[in-house]
Parts: C-alpha cells; sequence; structure tokens
C-alpha cells in the first residue's frame, strides 16, 4: 500500500524538575545547598530520506514521543537530558505544523529540521545560592515540552513528461520505451 499523505501526533520531552538537597558533613549542621537542576527534554526533528515507502510505516503508529529531562540529584548533580527522536519522511514531503501552521520543505535527501523544542530543566535549589540567602529552599519545575499534530503529504516530482495531440501515439511511444502493454 502507498501512503502519500499522513497525519501524526508528536511531543517533545518535558524538562525535569530541580530539586532541594543538602548536604551533609560531619559537625556541620546546615553545610548548605546541593540540589541539582533538571535535564532538558527531548528535541523532535524530521530528517529527510530516500524511501518513498516510509510514509505506510507510520500508518499504525501515529504517536511520536521524545525522552523526558530527569529530575536533578543530591550533590548539585543535573538530571540527565532527554534523548531526541528524529522522525524519517521521504524525499518530497512537505511537512505542515497545522497548530502553528507552519510548513517546513524537504526537497532533498539528508535535511534535519527541529519542529519541537523540548522542555528546560528547572532549577534546583544549589541555583539560588546566593551571599544574602545561604540556605534558599526555592526549587523550579521542569517547563513542558511543545507539541502538536503534524500533516505529511508526499509531492512526487515528475522527470519527463510527454506532450502532444490526441492520437499521436503518446501511449504507443511510452508502451514500446518501458517494455509495457496496456
Amino acid at each position: 500500500m502507498f501512503v502519500d499523505q499522513i497525519t501524526i501526533n508528536a511531543r517533545a520531552g518535558n524538562g525535569g524538575n530541580g530539586v532541594e538537597r543538602w548536604r551533609h558533613e560531619k559537625f556541620i549542621a546546615q553545610a548548605g545547598p546541593a540540589g541539582g537542576n533538571g535535564g532538558n527534554g527531548g528535541d523532535v526533528y524530521i530528517e529527510s530520506v530516500r524511501d518513498l515507502g516510509l510514509l505506510a510505516k507510520y500508518t499504525g503508529s501515529p504517536e511520536f514521543e521524545a525522552e523526558d529531562g530527569q529530575s536533578g540529584q543530591s550533590g548539585s548533580k543535573y538530571g540527565h537530558n532527554g534523548k531526541d527522536i528524529i522522525i524519517k519522511v521521504p524525499v518530497g514531503s512537505i511537512v505542515t505544523d497545522t497548530k502553528r501552521n507552519r510548513s517546513y520543505e524537504f526537497f532533498s535527501a539528508g535535511i534535519r529540521e527541529r519542529i519541537f523544542k523540548g522542555g528546560q530543566g528547572g532549577f534546583g535549589n544549589e541555583h539560588f545560592k546566593s551571599s544574602i540567602n545561604r540556605s534558599p529552599k526555592e526549587v523550579t519545575a521542569g517547563k513542558i515540552g511543545e507539541s502538536g499534530e503534524l500533516k505529511i503529504e508526499l509531492t512526487l516530482v515528475v522527470d519527463v513528461g510527454l506532450i502532444g495531440m490526441p492520437n499521436a501515439g503518446k501511449s504507443s511511444l511510452l508502451n514500446h520505451l518501458t517494455n509495457a502493454h496496456s
């Protein structure tokens, strides 16, 4: 089955949350903040490849999600960033973000565009430390990643066209050149 138009849903990853953690040292009651920042969410990319039958593989799975960023950790460690997801489309595709009404054209192989950006990771309490506030308790949550519906249309580019008067032998010429019988 050849598919030349499909609608899919895609979501970039959410940012990880910042955490409130405290350093623990012997004989020091309040050693200071040690909460790390959350990791950034993964992005959604679209990349063009030379495979015209690729859209048929997406008919059963119209949902694509990038990985969320992990929350920060104690010891002022950052959370891991989420993994990006790459959605491959055939060369000649036009991808339209229906929510923002943006179109992206992929007319040669190897073009890669970021469609949705992942959410930024939140800040841990280590980030809010200053000379005035030595033991901050505030943290921020990670931001939500972008998401939306993508309409993918495959436009096939014609290499050769036959133009002529009616009954001039266009079909006969085509049958002879391609060794087909119609």
